[in-house]
């Protein structure tokens, strides 16, 4: 798994991949990261992705996909 992946994966960018949108909470709107899960395969390609996650299952459901690839 990869936080904040950065340059580390060809191609990917928050704004373009989705994971820069608007967020509410308390009543106020802005600008975020959403959190999200990318699952990219031996050739780097996005295989697998999960957004607005919750951590509980999670790691679960993302071992599950990785050992398809």
């Amino acid at each position: 798994m990869t936080i904040d992946v950065g340059d580390k994966v060809p191609n990917f960018s928050a704004t373009t991949d989705g994971v820069w949108q608007e967020k509410k909470n308390y009543g106020k709107t802005y600008m975020g990261i959403v959190r999200s899960t990318f699952l990219i395969d031996e050739k780097g390609k996005i295989a697998a992705v999960w957004r607005n996650l919750r951590v509980k299952g999670h790691v679960e459901k993302v071992l599950e996909e990785a050992q398809k690839l």
